[in-house]
């Protein structure tokens, strides 16, 4: 093992950003999305998405994260500038 990142519980499906600079991991055990600093290893914040968010996924810009809510049967869209969550219905159980 190289090392380790602490983040919220139940980490699940994660994501890189195009620039390789941050990870988004869906935290399905507290309803949030670890952002990750990837040149320090370190959680930078949490942000609250939605129930069971099971995978991520960002923008090549680097503006928009999407997150399955297996909890809600949505997805969940934030803009990483505000933070603000909007959520779309989708099937049952998306992961």
């Amino acid at each position: 093992m190289v090392s380790t990142v602490d983040t919220g519980k139940g980490p699940h499906g994660f994501r890189i950003s195009a620039d390789g600079k941050s990870a988004y991991i869906a935290n399905m055990g507290e309803d949030t999305v670890s952002v990750v600093n990837i040149g320090s290893m370190k959680e930078e914040k949490r942000i609250k998405v939605g129930a069971a968010p099971v995978t991520t996924g960002v923008t090549s810009d680097g503006e928009t994260l999407v997150a399955t809510l297996n909890g809600e049967n949505a997805l969940a869209v934030v803009d990483l500038a505000t933070e603000k969550v909007d959520k779309i219905p989708v099937c049952t159980g998306p992961a």
